[in-house]
């Protein structure tokens, strides 16, 4: 892309990217949003892009956007080159913030090794939602690829007041471990979700119980309930529990689980805990 003269309009820009260019615009703000916790209405602020319009080309509702929208997320990706997916300066900054949270969290060689060696594989994730009758059952996998820490990926899919539309949609952020608990902290359109577990005495666990701490992404209302992480391996096929990810009352709940009785137990009765409860 880098071909094409800076100083032709908006509109005349656009119109020169080939069906590769437009796609390699799309995938860099699929860079901004999941490397970089850019949010959209920043990248709109920035770019002079509608969110609405960032939002569906990212989407694919819309495939090739007005030429002049694609000639400002041209000059976007010729002001940002680190956002490329192929820039050679995407490593040491996707670390950037792995080394942040080093400063704060001083994490040991054998807190990396736990997390690899004991955790890694693909969970259940079970917690109340705002409707005491109600459980939302969610993905979580933990895997270990080119970091200095492990990456964990949550897929959420769900009708709730936390998000009012039926989507599904990942938080990507990094465990670490530490004095008996598994941090587990990401982020959705940069708000902050933060998992802690408690430890397993052993390495034969089944579940992880802990707390949920996380922004409602309706509301930007932080909120935190119990949550129960039911481990299934370190392989498995997530079209298996495909029917089994979303909300469901409490007959439906104990229909599909046979565990539903430990499950219901351990997250106790009482609904989600947002800030407004401890006014």
């Amino acid at each position: 892309m880098d071909r094409i003269d800076p100083s032709l309009s908006d509109r005349e820009i656009g119109s020169k990217l080939s069906a590769d260019d437009v796609e390699a615009l799309r995938s860099m703000l699929h860079v901004a949003r999941e490397r970089f916790g850019m949010r959209y209405r920043e990248i709109a602020e920035e770019s002079g892009v509608p969110e609405y319009s960032l939002r569906n080309f990212a989407s694919r509702k819309s495939v090739r956007p007005d030429n002049a929208i694609l000639g400002r997320l041209y000059r976007f990706w010729r002001a940002h080159p680190h956002l490329r997916p192929d820039s050679p300066d995407n490593s040491a900054v996707t670390h950037a913030p792995i080394e942040r949270i080093r400063s704060i969290l001083p994490v040991s060689n054998e807190d990396v090794a736990k997390v690899f060696d004991w955790y890694c594989g693909y969970y259940l994730c079970f917690r109340r939602t705002y409707s005491p009758s109600r459980i939302l059952v969610s993905w979580l996998h933990i895997i270990q690829e080119d970091y200095p820490l492990a990456r964990f990926t949550q897929l959420i899919q769900y009708p709730d007041p936390i998000d009012q539309s039926p989507r599904s949609y990942v938080i990507i952020g990094l465990a670490v471990t530490r004095n008996g608990r598994i941090y587990l902290t990401g982020h959705h359109d940069a708000e902050l979700k933060h998992i802690v577990l408690d430890e397993p005495l052993s390495r034969n666990f089944s579940y992880l119980p802990g707390l949920c701490l996380q922004t409602s992404s309706d509301d930007g209302e932080p909120f935190a309930t119990r949550i129960l992480c039911q481990y299934l391996g370190s392989t498995t096929d997530r079209e298996r529990w495909k029917t089994k990810i979303g909300v469901f009352e409490r007959a439906e709940f104990e229909a599909l689980f046979d565990n539903a009785d430990t499950i219901i137990r351990s997250l106790g009765e009482g609904p989600v805990l947002t800030v407004t409860d401890t006014h």
